[in-house]
């Protein structure tokens, strides 16, 4: 079957990096409140699992960097505030993050998914490769 999504709209869509159709989540959506990470074990569509790699708290090293994309206006605007407006501008900073943590955590999570897909991938592709050059 071709892919006719790009990996971006899966990747931000939520969806499974094989088939770029089946959900990765239970919950669809960026802005889930409740079950923000509960998965299916397998692609609903294509039966890709979806634990490539057991260790998906390495997700969080994928989520920082949009912690801190999202962060670092307010900051950088309590900085330079005078007076109440940098406690303002911190009480904003807050209240993004809370916004917004089921869409990092989610975000994070796809595009580790996504990551360990290509690795693997590319892994199985090197190693075919390999073994019928040493056939040939």
């Amino acid at each position: 079957r071709l892919k006719s999504k790009s990996i971006w709209f899966s990747l931000l869509g939520l969806k499974c990096p094989r088939c770029r159709t089946g959900n990765l989540f239970h919950k669809g959506g960026l802005f889930q409140y409740s079950s923000v990470l509960e998965m299916p074990e397998k692609c609903s569509v294509c039966g890709q699992k979806y634990d490539i790699e057991p260790d998906l708290d390495r997700a969080m090293w994928i989520s920082y960097p949009i912690v801190v994309a999202l962060e670092m206006p307010f900051l950088f605007l309590a900085l330079f505030a005078d007076g109440i407006m940098t406690w303002v501008y911190f009480g904003l900073m807050m209240a993004s993050f809370f916004l917004f943590w089921p869409l990092i955590l989610r975000l994070g999570r796809s595009a580790w998914i996504h990551g360990q897909y290509d690795m693997m991938k590319n892994k199985t592709l090197k190693k075919a490769l390999f073994d019928s050059s040493k056939r040939a």
